[in-house]
Formats: structure tokens, C-alpha cells, sequence
């Protein structure tokens, strides 16, 4: 069984593959318009216990070199910093690895995108490091953008990435999960985001983005 959890005081929510919906199948669809030269986030969330199944989103031709982005809980907060920080730090330390994995997105502070993920825990020293996905013509993480106080205390959260800047080519269908042979749970009212980057300096681009479940 894979498990993935995140809390927030005594909020806590887990997407699993143990599948707890009625096995009703259903789609849904999505449309939004984002704006030109620029990034449009839409969050979206089901009152029920859902099993996603798949995802498509639908460019025009004219979207060509736009990007798409999807989190499932963005910024859901785990805990705090357990120690100190300083301006470039690559490792912190938090006062809870319980419910971190590798691979996730990790903020700390008042942090912006891009943001790092996490590659390595130890679950001795609660001591987490923090990287970019190694990409040709990009930069390396530099580290904390500022040093952060325990005491404050400094909140930590993460997001679990589903799908990360991945470009589109306009006018061909993106599906997303039909190489997976498990659903994985989401819990009711978990927040899915879309974040569109539209490149193009003067044209409003319409998103239709579709998803398809069990409840």
C-alpha cells in the first residue's frame, strides 16, 4: 500500500491506494481562461472521497509553448522548523518528518517559486535536503532565500507534485495516468491546482482540462 500524508494541526488528510470510493465512474470537466504573458492558478476540490483516474487537457494550436502545472494539497502545512536557518541553506531541519517524501515540493517560510524538492530525510535528526530536478539550462538550488527563526515559529508545508511545466504543443491532447494500473485516493475537499503559464504576450488562452474518477 502507498500512503502519502500531510497534516496540519489536528487536520490531516492521505491519499491512498486503498480505495474507499462507491466505484461510480464520472467525469469532469474544467475551463478557465489564462491570461496573457503570464501564470493563471486554478484550484478545484470534490465534497466526496474521489479515485482519480485520468486527466486530459486540451490546447489549441495557438497555445503551442504554453506550460501546465497540477499539485495535489498545495501548501499544506506539516510543521515548523525545528532549528535555526540561514540564507542558502540546502538542509533544514523541521520539527516533523512524519509525513514528508522524497520527490515532494517544500516551502519554508514565506519562500516563492520555484521551489525545491526534497531528495534525502533523515529520520534521526528530522534534517531534510532540499534540490531542483537537474535540468539542462537551468540553475542549481541555491538555497534559502533568507535565514528563518524556529522560534517564530516558521511554518513549513509541502505540495505533491502531479504534473510539473510540462509543455504543450497545441491542438494534440495530453492524457495523463493511463499508464498506471492503481488509482490513488483523495479525500474530500483536497484541493487539486492547475497553474497555466501562457507565453504569448497578447492572447488570452481558454484551458479545458478534464478528469476523470470514481466516487
Amino acid at each position: 500500500m502507498t500512503e502519502v500524508a500531510a497534516n496540519r494541526s489536528d487536520f490531516e488528510q492521505k491519499v491512498t491506494q486503498v480505495h474507499e470510493s462507491n466505484g461510480h465512474y464520472a467525469v469532469r470537466g474544467f475551463t478557465f481562461e489564462a491570461a496573457a504573458n503570464g501564470t493563471t492558478t486554478f484550484d478545484f476540490s470534490f465534497p466526496f472521497i474521489i479515485d482519480l483516474l485520468e486527466a486530459h487537457c486540451q490546447p489549441e494550436v495557438d497555445h503551442t509553448g504554453d506550460f501546465l502545472s497540477v499539485w495535489i494539497a498545495p501548501d499544506t502545512v506539516f510543521g515548523a522548523l525545528g532549528a535555526d536557518a540561514s540564507a542558502e541553506d540546502t538542509v533544514i531541519t523541521v520539527n516533523d518528518v512524519s509525513n514528508l517524501q522524497v520527490g515532494y515540493h517544500l516551502r519554508v517560510g514565506s519562500e516563492v517559486d520555484p521551489l525545491p524538492r526534497i531528495v534525502a530525510i533523515d529520520l534521526e535528526t528530522n534534517q531534510v535536503t532540499l534540490a531542483y530536478i537537474s535540468t539542462t539550462g537551468e540553475s542549481a538550488y541555491g538555497g534559502l532565500s533568507q535565514g528563518y527563526s524556529a522560534a517564530g515559529p516558521t511554518y513549513c508545508s509541502i505540495s505533491i507534485p502531479m504534473v510539473s511545466k510540462v509543455p504543450l504543443a497545441g491542438g494534440h491532447d495530453i492524457v495523463l495516468g493511463n499508464s498506471i494500473l492503481n488509482t490513488s485516493d483523495l479525500p474530500a475537499n483536497t484541493t487539486m491546482r492547475i497553474k497555466y503559464t501562457n507565453i504569448h504576450t497578447s492572447e488570452i488562452h481558454t484551458v479545458r482540462f478534464f478528469i476523470e474518477y470514481l466516487y
